[in-house]
């Protein structure tokens, strides 16, 4: 953990999705094509960093995990949902 501090920022929602990759931003997608609120928290720390490509995800085979996350912000922000540089620290 690191010695900065950060503001806290407060949002009212139906659901907050901690993790902005390919399954936090399916799952973001779903919620708001649904009409939730929903916010998503993403550190940018990806676990598949360092793969050149994804597989397995319809319609977007072989696609780099950069460009995917930027696709998929796009559409979450296109239901409304909030895609959100941090980390979430605690939830009430």
């Amino acid at each position: 953990m690191s010695d900065h501090t950060f503001p806290a920022v407060e949002r009212h929602c139906d659901v907050a999705v901690v993790g902005g990759s390919a399954a936090g931003l399916a799952a973001a997608l779903q919620l708001g094509r649904q009409r939730r609120s929903v916010i998503v928290i993403d550190a940018g720390e990806p676990r598949n960093a360092p793969a050149e490509h994804m597989h397995g995800y319809l319609g977007r085979e072989g696609l780099p995990p950069a460009e995917l996350v930027t696709v998929g912000r796009e559409e979450v922000r296109s239901y409304g949902g909030e895609v959100l540089t941090g980390r979430a620290q605690r939830v009430t």
